[in-house]
């Protein structure tokens, strides 16, 4: 009699779904290590911190701001001084053309 056979008549069932569960963990474990590497190997573009491209992003994301936070303090500033309200529009438009700024960089960051 062969030993597998020995331990199934012993133990039942058990040792023979012990021994193909195990297998099938091997197979998962297998698995998510090639997915890991891919995701890995898939991110090392955005490692490399000299790339013409990472570069690009950031000098965006700068622009993006200083541009949103321009456009909301002028209006503000011009609308202060068209109704007479300093300081409180021009305080109130920079804030929206902050958040501006804020929600475009993370819609910049979404796309990576």
């Amino acid at each position: 009699m062969s030993t597998a056979l020995i331990l199934t008549l012993i133990n039942g069932d058990n040792f023979m779904r012990d021994n193909k569960e195990t297998e099938e963990v091997k197979i998962l474990s297998k698995r998510i290590k090639q997915a890991k590497d891919k995701s890995i190997h898939s991110k090392a573009e955005y490692v490399n911190p000299g790339s013409s491209k990472n570069i690009g992003i950031g000098i965006r994301v700068g622009l993006e701001m200083v541009a949103s936070l321009i456009v909301g303090g002028g209006l503000g500033w011009f609308l202060d001084d068209f109704f007479g309200t300093k300081p409180w529009l021009f305080l109130l438009f920079l804030l929206l053309g902050l958040a501006a700024g804020f929600k475009s960089i993370l819609k910049i960051i979404k796309y990576l």
